[in-house]
């Protein structure tokens, strides 16, 4: 039983070090004019600064939100300007963290028709990504 949790163990935490080699972060930075990226390199997020107030596309779920809230501060931005929050799809990776920002920011969160009752359930109702447990 303990060479069961050894060996559990440490296939866990290669597989860590392998998610972190394909996938390291990325600085946040301008991509052009008014555009922004602010995600990670496994999970894609963008701000669109306007003098409206800004629009972020895409926040990924729990494990994300901390990284793309630091990523907008360090680029000198003001993550409660966000007021409006869009998807480019709403499996739960990409939506999980919505209704925070909703509620951090007031933002107004806008998905495609065929999305809605998939993001209103904040990706927990998708087939293929579900929620954690």
């Amino acid at each position: 039983m303990i060479r069961r949790l050894a060996l559990f163990g440490a296939l866990f935490v290669c597989s860590l070090c392998a998610h972190a080699a394909v996938y390291p972060n990325f600085p946040p930075h301008k991509i052009a004019g008014n555009l922004y990226y602010v995600g990670d390199s496994f999970e894609a997020a963008f701000l669109i600064v306007t003098p409206q107030g800004n629009i972020l596309l895409n926040v990924g779920d729990q494990d994300e939100i901390k990284l793309v809230k630091e990523n907008v501060a360090a680029l000198g931005f003001k993550w409660t300007d966000t007021k409006l929050l869009l998807s480019s799809q709403a499996h739960f990776d990409h939506v999980g963290a919505a209704a925070q920002v909703v509620k951090e920011t007031g933002a107004k969160f806008l998905v495609m028709d065929g999305d809605v009752d998939l993001a209103e359930s904040g990706g927990k109702k998708d087939f293929a990504y579900s929620a954690p447990k």
